[in-house]
């Protein structure tokens, strides 16, 4: 499709320079400068139209298939980076516990993990009196 709508730009550009250049070599030679029905424009006319036309037909049929593939690529790349984002939560959390001691619960559970800290803090309260 980008390739597509790349293509019809580039013509319709290098259509633009050309009638452009065109208007400014007669506007130098002294000649009148406004359309007189010559052979280019009649040969001109009926093919921008004609691809107008196509290109207007192409959108109309793809279009809609276009913004649903589009839009189920978005929701799949939504999809991976919420996945990546609760990984890289896990593992900072993980990483977090290490640096501030809690170390990890070894799957025993938050409650087992509560109580050993609640044992811990009454430890240091003894020592400390």
């Amino acid at each position: 499709m980008i390739f597509t709508l790349s293509v019809i730009a580039v013509v319709s550009l290098g259509g633009v320079l050309w009638l452009f250049a065109a208007q400014t070599v007669k506007m130098s030679r002294g000649e009148v400068a406004v359309s007189d029905g010559s052979n280019v424009h009649r040969l001109i006319e009926p093919l921008i139209d004609y691809f107008a036309f196509q290109f207007v037909v192409w959108c109309r049929d793809n279009g809609r298939k276009a913004a649903l593939l589009i839009l189920s690529l978005a929701h799949e790349v939504a999809t991976l980076g919420r996945k990546f984002s609760g990984y890289l939560e896990h593992r900072f959390a993980k990483l977090i516990d290490l640096v501030k001691g809690r170390g990890i619960p070894n799957n025993r559970g938050a409650v087992s993990f509560f109580l050993r800290e609640i044992d811990e803090y009454k430890k240091t309260l003894s020592r400390n009196q």
